[in-house]
């Protein structure tokens, strides 16, 4: 099944770009963190097939959404809310959606962060991210 049609090559920041918009849209959170280090696959400039969603996410991991208190975000998150445009607040609570693994192995690059709520499989927040919004990226 062809979800949509890639205007371009994905891959690095860019495949990062379409992860952390599909992320924000499925889990409705305020932010969304992938690492660039787990970005392995890419995606083709063309149709795009499901199965192709699910090689530029080889890791099979799960969608999952944290909480924090603003002044509680570590700065590298910080940094990357206000390159997007939001400043955040330390008074406020942020949604995150980021992966199981971040959340449960490496959550000091989210900050002090509370329990992991389980949002399914990222592949499938992928797959209906472009059936729906094609691959459309947040600003």
């Amino acid at each position: 099944e062809v979800l949509g049609r890639n205007p371009a090559v994905l891959e690095g920041e860019g495949l990062r770009a379409l992860f952390e918009t599909a992320m924000r849209a499925q889990t409705e959170a305020d932010v969304a963190y992938y690492p660039l280090d787990a970005i392995v696959g890419r995606l083709r400039a063309g149709p795009v097939h499901t199965g192709d969603l699910w090689v530029a996410e080889s890791w099979v991991n799960d969608l999952v959404v944290v909480e924090a208190q603003g002044a509680d975000l570590a700065p590298g998150l910080a940094a990357a809310m206000r390159s997007r445009g939001t400043v955040p607040d330390a008074r406020s609570r942020y949604r995150i959606a980021t992966i199981d693994y971040i959340a449960r192995e490496r959550a000091r690059e989210l900050g002090r962060i509370g329990p992991a709520r389980k949002s399914g499989a990222l592949r499938d927040a992928l797959v209906a991210h472009v059936r729906s919004r094609g691959f459309e990226l947040d600003a």
